[in-house]
């Protein structure tokens, strides 16, 4: 999957999530339903002007729209499932992030027998 592409299904995703239609979004961004259809499917590039409308639209980082890395390759469906979790943990309120540091922190540690 290519950067467009993937910046176009996270704005579906997020749209969706704000619980927007197309048109509502365009109407927040000043921007036509054609083209946020097209930014979705990732048949039009956009401007870092309209990415930081959209990502004020949807209440989401500009961050959020984009894998955390990019190692001149595809994103793979593993980049895309932790991205959503970066993009989850973003969103959670403060008492819970501990937690999650550390279930993080015993998953990955293969040493850990909690």
């Amino acid at each position: 999957m290519s950067l467009l592409e993937y910046y176009g299904k996270r704005v579906a995703e997020w749209r969706k999530a704000a619980g927007l239609t197309q048109p509502q979004l365009g109407e927040r961004v000043g921007k036509t339903k054609q083209t946020i259809t097209a930014l979705e499917t990732a048949s039009q590039g956009t401007s870092f002007e309209v990415m930081d409308n959209i990502s004020k639209a949807v209440d989401v980082p500009v961050a959020g729209f984009f894998p955390t890395y990019i190692l001149g390759r595809d994103i793979t469906e593993r980049d895309e499932k932790i991205d959503r979790i970066i993009a989850g943990a973003m969103r959670l309120p403060d008492k819970h992030v501990d937690t999650v540091l550390e279930i993080i922190q015993c998953l990955s540690d293969p040493t850990d027998t909690r």
